[in-house]
């Protein structure tokens, strides 16, 4: 904090007042409890950056909770590039899935074959395409692309307006 959109660093004035409100604001509306270190940087004019470092979680998805008395309206974000995102429903599953740390293990039928070729042709698919070429619901296109994922077949790269879907890239 204190790094402008531009990539100019004019620091805070104020670093104090920001991390009070920066941790007041973690305490206060991230489910469940994130843990992190906060560093400050000295520049010049008695400015300061803030340094927040925030760990890979064991405790994903976390949630901000904007209003504590609607528990239904939480948001999950994550990060992308130098930007925030709000996570989609396939992205919070896969994070939920990739809590349980076991194998995953699917069918490879029809639709999953017509996936894999589509995606040996083109670099990526989002679920509406993958729904149209398989000729399948949104729903069961969602499901099978995020299982897809926790099988380790797929990476997806989240987005602000689609995520991507691309086949893993064997090494």
């Amino acid at each position: 904090i204190g790094i402008g959109d531009d990539g100019t660093i004019p620091g805070l004035k104020y670093a104090d007042e920001d991390e009070y409100i920066l941790v007041r604001a973690i305490e206060k509306f991230c489910f469940p409890a994130i843990t992190y270190t906060l560093e400050r940087v000295q520049l010049h004019d008695e400015r300061e950056v803030l340094v927040l470092c925030i760990p890979r979680s064991p405790h994903r998805p976390h949630h901000v909770l904007p209003d504590p008395a609607d528990p239904e309206n939480r948001k999950v974000y994550v990060r992308v590039d130098d930007k925030s995102v709000q996570a989609s429903k396939e992205v919070r599953e896969i994070m939920k899935g990739e809590r349980a740390d076991r194998n995953v293990r699917f069918n490879y039928g029809d639709k999953e074959k017509a996936l894999m070729h589509y995606l040996g042709q083109n670099t990526y698919v989002t679920v509406d395409m993958f729904a149209a070429l398989a000729n399948i619901s949104r729903k069961i296109a969602s499901r099978t692309l995020v299982l897809l994922v926790l099988a380790n077949v797929l990476d997806i790269f989240p987005s602000d307006v689609m995520d991507r879907y691309t086949a893993k890239q064997m090494r």
